[in-house]
């Protein structure tokens, strides 16, 4: 996208806050958000060509105008511009994350409703699309909600897809029975494939894909007793389609399940159990298709003990099983206001993995803070009868607000592994928040 279409954008976000900040007196109106600039410089290495450096800059803006025009009525958008200085041409990327108009509460607080490029994240469905959500509340018989329009674009942000691109349909209903919230959920996603003239290297065929079309439905159940146990379960599932392509009911199998539970057994005291189901799924445009998919089941339990206010110890185990093999996981902690130290073991299908992570923040003076961190650990992938390697990374940064609109952050990071014995990043930002109302 050209500076020219930028500055158009960036005109028209302006004009629009000030419209904002101009209407009437009869309302509130008020203009807020942030700033951001950032960098962040690497070297990176592929095999067979010489190191390249990097030095990626990203500047961002966030604003939310409300009360536009009258109290119900907002804007809210989010843009980001990125440049890797270091290369040899202009490799300018934005990005549009958000730019949508919101209304709230209308019709005798009956009514929400929001138009523009959003994220929707409504059970099953969520993804970022060019459109609009409405939700009616129904009071007692809960609220009913759906939305509609095109998905953003995977890479041409600034750019808005046709309808045979790509689209999203979802809707969703959600309520509190017998102390319980519910929610029931589907969506409908379509976007336009990238066939594969050439046969891959792995699987030695071309790949036509007409669609990537899917549909989902799901089922979320959440309930909490005398404060001291919470359940979540949430279970969804894969729509497949007829030869007219339509809906079919009939051809519903699920594929993912989840169900969680918190026990608070003590004030210092809590538990957190979860079972996990899930079955691959994969675009066969998509490099995960080349390999063995199998469904696979998570089993997890944490611990968590508050000996103080001040501090936290935990641990977990965590079991992963495929229909051929197992991973598991390994974690013991404690985490306070100026430390951490973490304790990580993996074992299994994934790899062999021992590391210990420290890390120490400090204040000095009331408005600036210092962090360091260290992780020592080895590694092994696959081959039981292989040497581990080892690796470490490290990091030292500072945290300044010369006053509270405005934050410094300064980082710098190194790796160190069979593959690189100096691997040196820098990381920095400055943020700056504003608030006007009239």
């Amino acid at each position: 996208m050209n500076s020219l279409i930028v500055r158009k954008i960036l005109s028209a976000v302006v004009v629009i806050a000030s419209f904002g900040l101009r209407v009437s007196d009869s309302n509130a109106q008020s203009f807020s958000g942030r700033f951001y600039t950032a960098f962040y410089t690497w070297e990176r290495e592929v095999f067979g060509e010489d190191p390249t450096k990097h030095f990626q800059s990203y500047n961002g803006a966030i604003f939310h105008v409300r009360q536009l025009g009258f109290k119900n009525l907002s804007f809210h958008t989010y843009i980001r511009f990125s440049n890797d200085l270091a290369s040899n041409g202009f490799s300018l990327q934005n990005k549009l994350y958000n730019a949508y108009f919101e209304l709230n509460q209308v019709f005798n607080n009956r009514i929400n409703a929001s138009f523009g490029r959003q994220f929707i994240w409504a059970g099953v469905g969520n993804g970022t699309i060019d459109g609009g959500k409405i939700e009616l509340n129904l009071n007692r018989f809960g609220k009913l909600g759906a939305y509609i329009g095109t998905m953003a674009p995977l890479r041409e942000s600034w750019k808005v897809d046709s309808w045979a691109e790509s689209h999203m349909i979802g809707a969703y209903y959600k309520n509190r029975l017998y102390k319980t919230d519910v929610q029931l959920s589907w969506v409908r996603k379509n976007r336009k494939a990238v066939s594969y003239s050439v046969p891959g290297q792995y699987t030695e065929r071309k790949i036509s894909v007409p669609s990537l079309r899917g549909q989902l439905a799901g089922l979320d159940i959440s309930r909490q007793f005398a404060g001291k146990v919470t359940l979540f379960l949430r279970a969804e599932g894969t729509i497949k389609e007829n030869k007219k392509n339509r809906l079919d009911p009939d051809r519903f199998t699920f594929d993912r399940f989840d169900f969680t539970a918190d026990i608070k057994a003590h004030k210092k005291l809590m538990f957190t159990g979860q079972y996990l189901y899930r079955k691959p799924r994969a675009n066969l445009n998509s490099i995960f298709s080349v390999f063995s998919q199998s469904d696979n089941r998570e089993f997890l339990l944490n611990v968590y003990y508050y000996p103080s206010s001040f501090f936290t110890l935990f641990g977990g185990i965590a079991t992963v099983r495929y229909d051929f093999d197992d991973t598991n996981r390994y974690n013991l902690g404690l985490v306070s206001k100026f430390f951490t130290i973490n304790l990580n073991k993996y074992t299994g299908y994934s790899g062999d993995l021992d590391g210990i992570t420290g890390s120490i923040q400090h204040p000095i003076g009331s408005n600036l803070w210092t962090r360091a961190a260290v992780t020592v650990g080895r590694y092994k992938l696959f081959d039981d009868t292989a040497d581990y390697n080892n690796m470490v990374t490290s990091s030292l940064g500072v945290s300044y607000n010369p006053k509270q609109s405005i934050s410094i952050d300064l980082e710098g990071q190194n790796l160190r592994n069979k593959l690189s014995d100096t691997d040196i990043r820098f990381f920095g930002r400055i943020n700056y928040w504003f608030f006007a109302k009239r």
